[in-house]
């Protein structure tokens, strides 16, 4: 936990991400209106399926700051095969694409257009070790079983049970070192209540909450104990 606090949550190094932050602002600046199609719960800001690019960013997508949290996970533990619930539009695909040529990143999106941008993003920067696959994450994740990560992201579902039971694959499916992060810990009263039962899990000794991300380890051995970080 030492490690971790003072390499991941404090460490202030800018790190190699200026490209990423610079196709952050031209997303910003899209006016381009898409049809999602939401698998999940849904926006809480959009009541119609049609959004523009720039309001995706600037309400789905991680932060720099979060990013950073996500780049320096990968790169300080040299995780290797990192699997993404919900790309969106690739930002945070991006930042978990980490900086060793190791890193391969699977991310599954479950809207076609959303996907065809982020794979566009990937190419504008020049990014080659993610593989994304477009589907329902139940039909996707069939199709990965007996594949070990090192780190698996969840972000495409935030509703109670789905959650959880993407959680219980996700347990079976960790290394032994390995990490999961559950984003939008505190987006809704079932992502809290989620964050609670899943933090409990007794297959889990660490859970860290940074507010919006929760982080979660098996570190078998160790002492079972809760984190609450300020970054």
């Amino acid at each position: 936990m030492y490690r971790f606090y003072l390499d991941v949550v404090r460490n202030r190094k800018k790190g190699k991400v200026q490209e990423i932050e610079n196709l952050r602002k031209q997303l910003k600046k899209n006016k381009t209106i898409i049809e999602v199609t939401d698998l999940g719960a849904g926006s809480r800001r959009n009541s119609t399926n049609k959004r523009k690019i720039a309001d995706i960013v600037k309400h789905a997508s991680v932060s720099e700051k979060q990013g950073r949290i996500l780049r320096r996970i990968v790169d300080v533990y040299a995780l290797e095969n990192i699997l993404e619930l919900g790309t969106s539009l690739g930002l945070g695909t991006a930042y978990l694409s980490g900086q060793s040529s190791n890193v391969k990143v699977t991310t599954i999106e479950g809207c076609p257009e959303t996907a065809k941008i982020a794979q566009n993003n990937f190419e504008q920067l020049s990014i080659q070790n993610v593989v994304q696959k477009v589907g329902a994450f139940d039909e996707v994740l069939t199709h990965l079983d007996g594949v070990t990560f090192d780190l698996i992201y969840m972000d495409g579902n935030h509703r109670l049970a789905p959650t959880l039971k993407y959680f219980e694959w996700a347990v079976e499916h960790l290394s032994e070192e390995g990490f999961i992060i559950l984003d939008d810990i505190n987006w809704s009263k079932e992502m809290i209540e989620a964050w609670e039962r899943i933090k409990a899990d007794k297959r889990l000794n660490v859970s860290m909450d940074l507010f919006r991300f929760g982080i979660l380890s098996k570190r078998e051995g160790q002492r079972k104990q809760n984190f609450v970080l300020k970054y």
